[in-house]
C-alpha cells in the first residue's frame, strides 16, 4: 500500500523455499491448523441458534463478478462474522457434524466434474469432448498424457491412473494453472521447477488441446476489444472491466515516440504509494502531459486509528513507468478473467437454474418448508427431507440438476451424483 518492500511469511512466499529449512513445513502446518480451528472450531459452536439448534448464515445471490453465490458477511450490531459455507472444511469428520433431524434424511447432490466438462464445452476442444462423450471421463489422466508425452507415451487413458500416478497428480496443477490463463511462469512458480521445464509442459499441453489454445486467444482479444466478458452465451450475463476507459486511454498514448522516451527511465522509478500510482495512471490516461504530472503529491495513512497526511515527490521517470506497469498488469489480469469467468459464470447460472427447477417442484407439490434447503455450496445442493419421500426427492434433485446441466452444456452430458444419508456427505 505504501510502495515499500516488507518481509513476508505468507504461505505463497515461503512454501517454495521449504527446502531451506525444516521449520517452514512445520510453520505452514501450524498456521493452517490455527486458521482452521479459529474459524471452524469454537466459532461454529458459538453460532448455533438457541431456538432452531442450527447454524445460520447469509447467502448472496450475486456474490461474485461471475454471478456465483457467496456466503458469510458481518453482523456489526451483534459483533458476529457469519460462517462461509462455500469454503467449509470438506473432511468427513467435519461434515458428519451436520446431521438431519429426527425422521429426516440429508441429500447431497453435486455435478460430476462440472468444471472440466464446462471447460470442454466452452473451448470446444476435440480431445476433451471425445473423452467425456466416448471415453473414461478421467480428465486428469488425459492432461497427464498431453503434458508428459515423453513419459506417458501411448499408454491408454484408462491405465494412466495406475501406471503413471505421479504424472496424473502433477497434471492437476498443470490443468488448473493453464485452464485459467496461466503460462509457463505460473507452472514454474506453482511447482518450483525451472522455467525451461515448465515451458516444455505448457507447450505440450497446448499442442494436445488445440481447442483450449484457440479459445484462450479468442478470449484475450475479445475482452481488450470490448471491455467486458460474456459469462454465458445463453443467459447473456456480462462482467465489465471496471477500468477499461483508463486502460484504453493509456494504450492510446503508447506511440513509438513514447517508447523511445520511456526506455531510459525503465527501472528508475520511485517507490510510490498505490493511491499515488493510480492517480498518475488516471491523469496519464486523460492525456495530461508527463511533465505536468511531476511534482509533490499528498496521501493519507492510518496509524493507531489516526489519519496522517504525507507527501511524496513524483519524478518524470514515475510518470512514464507506472502507466506502463499498470496497463500490462491490468491487461494480464483481465485476460485471465476472460478465460476463467465464462467457466465460472456458466457453472453459476447452471446451478441457479437447477435451484429454480427444485423450488418450482417444491411449490407445485406443497413441500415448501417440509423439504429444507440447507447448504448451496458451489455446484452442490444439500437438502433435508422427510424419511418417507427421501428416495423420491433424491431422484427429483438429481433430475433438476441434470436438466439445468443439459440446457447450458449442449456438447456433452452433465451428470449429477446424489447421496442420501443421515448427514452431510460431500
Amino acid at each position: 500500500e505504501t510502495g515499500e518492500l516488507k518481509d513476508s511469511i505468507e504461505e505463497k512466499v515461503i512454501a517454495p523455499q521449504a527446502h531451506l529449512s525444516t521449520l517452514i513445513y512445520l510453520y505452514i502446518e501450524y498456521q493452517g491448523a490455527k486458521k482452521l480451528t479459529s474459524t471452524y472450531g469454537q466459532n461454529v459452536l458459538d453460532q448455533i441458534n438457541e431456538v432452531s439448534k442450527r447454524v445460520h448464515t447469509n447467502f448472496n445471490q450475486l456474490g461474485t463478478d461471475t454471478g456465483r453465490l457467496s456466503s458469510g458477511g458481518k453482523d456489526k450490531a451483534n459483533n458476529l462474522e457469519y460462517l462461509n459455507f462455500q469454503n467449509f472444511p470438506h473432511d468427513a469428520e467435519t461434515r458428519a457434524c451436520f446431521v438431519a433431524g429426527n425422521g429426516m434424511k440429508w441429500i447431497s447432490c453435486d455435478y460430476s466434474g462440472q468444471e472440466s466438462r464446462i471447460i470442454a464445452d466452452v473451448t470446444n476442444d476435440p480431445a476433451m469432448l471425445d473423452l467425456f462423450n466416448n471415453g473414461s471421463g478421467d480428465v486428469h489422466s488425459l492432461v497427464a498424457k498431453m503434458s508428459y508425452p515423453e513419459i506417458v507415451g501411448d499408454c491408454p487413458i484408462e491405465e494412466i491412473k495406475d501406471r503413471f500416478h505421479e504424472q496424473r497428480q502433477d497434471a492437476k496443477g498443470v490443468e488448473f494453472a493453464i485452464n485459467y490463463g496461466g503460462d509457463a511462469n505460473t507452472i514454474a512458480n506453482n511447482k518450483g521447477i525451472p522455467i525451461q521445464e515448465a515451458q516444455k509442459i505448457y507447450d505440450n499441453y497446448m499442442r494436445g488441446f488445440k481447442g483450449m489454445k484457440a479459445y484462450q486467444d479468442r478470449q484475450r482479444k475479445f475482452v481488450m476489444d470490448n471491455g467486458y466478458i460474456l459469462l454465458n452465451p445463453l443467459s447473456l450475463h456480462k462482467a465489465y472491466i471496471y477500468d477499461y476507459d483508463i486502460l484504453m486511454g493509456i494504450k492510446k498514448r503508447f506511440t513509438s515516440d513514447f517508447w523511445d522516451t520511456y526506455r531510459p527511465y525503465k527501472g528508475k522509478e520511485s517507490r510510490l504509494p498505490k493511491t499515488i500510482q493510480q492517480e498518475i495512471c488516471r491523469k496519464f490516461s486523460e492525456g495530461v502531459p508527463n511533465q505536468s504530472l511531476v511534482g509533490v503529491y499528498t496521501y493519507k495513512v492510518k496509524k493507531a486509528n489516526k489519519e496522517e497526511v504525507k507527501e511524496v515527490y513524483v519524478t518524470l521517470a514515475d510518470t512514464y513507468v507506472y502507466p506502463v506497469k499498470y496497463f500490462f498488469k491490468r491487461k494480464s489480469a483481465s485476460e485471465k478473467q476472460a478465460i476463467n469467468y465464462p467457466c465460472q459464470g456458466s457453472g453459476a447460472v447452471m446451478f441457479k437454474t437447477a435451484s429454480i427447477f427444485l423450488w418450482e417442484y417444491l411449490l407445485e407439490h406443497d413441500l415448501l418448508f417440509k423439504v429444507k434447503l440447507c447448504v448451496p455450496a458451489h455446484d452442490e445442493w444439500n437438502i433435508e427431507v422427510p424419511d418417507e419421500i427421501a428416495e423420491e426427492m433424491t431422484k427429483v434433485l438429481q433430475d433438476c440438476m441434470s436438466r439445468a446441466g443439459e440446457f447450458f452444456c449442449r456438447k456433452l452430458p452433465m451428470p449429477a451424483d446424489a447421496v442420501c444419508s443421515t448427514h452431510w456427505i460431500h
